[in-house]
């Protein structure tokens, strides 16, 4: 309620004062709104950004301080590489490896019916290797095909099996069963930058050394 000049003149010292107070009060709670709470909003956003880029900050000075480590790592990537490429042969030695795989079936003791080797299938992403898949068939006795399965495991180079097929309906020999045998197999191949892909041709560690002796390797797989 609004009260006049002279009505406030007569009012006792204590209601002066409390009027006073309020007004106060009024005053300091309109500055908080217009002034105060917006400036502590933004002193508020500010500390939330500094919080984010002290992250962010902290996050380099981590990997900054990882690479070394990181860079070591990668000069053992090479190193392995080369090794693991070293176990690849070249083009010019498929043919003897395929047929050093195809005399061991008939070391095995088995019947070679028919041996036909695949194209080469460059294997990315780095496509330093590729694939060369054949296909055998044979008959025999199962415990010809598994001396075979163990001779090419012991191969220094890579020849996985990648499936068989035994054909159910033997027949015999001076009295024992002879099982017709299908097997799906790769070896594979290192393959130089002249004969991957144009657009992933890339350097690496044979072809940074011209005509060495490294080459990749995959996993080999086990047997069936």
């Amino acid at each position: 309620m609004a009260i006049s000049a002279e009505t406030y003149l007569r009012l006792p010292p204590q209601k002066k004062a409390l009027i006073w107070g309020v007004i106060g009060v009024l005053i300091a709670v309109a500055y908080w709104a217009a002034a105060a709470r917006p400036g502590m909003d933004r002193i508020a956003k500010i500390e939330d950004d500094y919080s984010k880029q002290d992250a962010i900050l902290r996050e380099k000075q981590a990997v900054a301080a990882n690479l070394p480590i990181v860079k070591e790592a990668v000069k053992q990537l090479d190193i392995h590489l080369g090794k693991a490429l070293e176990k690849l042969p070249g083009s010019e030695e498929i043919p003897a490896l395929l047929k050093s795989v195809s005399d061991l079936g008939v070391e095995a003791g088995l019947e070679a019916v028919l041996f036909k080797p695949g194209s080469a299938k460059p294997v990315g992403p780095k496509f330093f290797y590729a694939e060369v898949p054949f296909t055998m068939e044979y008959s025999g006795q199962y415990h010809e095909l598994g001396s075979f399965f163990d001779k090419i495991a012991s191969l220094s180079r890579i020849v996985a099996i990648d499936n068989y097929f035994i054909d159910t309906n033997t027949y015999t020999i001076a009295g024992d069963p002879q099982l017709k045998m299908k097997i799906e197999a790769r070896t594979f191949r290192f393959l130089p930058p002249e004969e991957r892909p144009k657009e992933q041709v890339a350097e690496d560690p044979k072809a940074a050394k011209g005509k060495g002796k490294g080459k990749t390797a995959p996993a080999k797989a086990g047997k069936k």
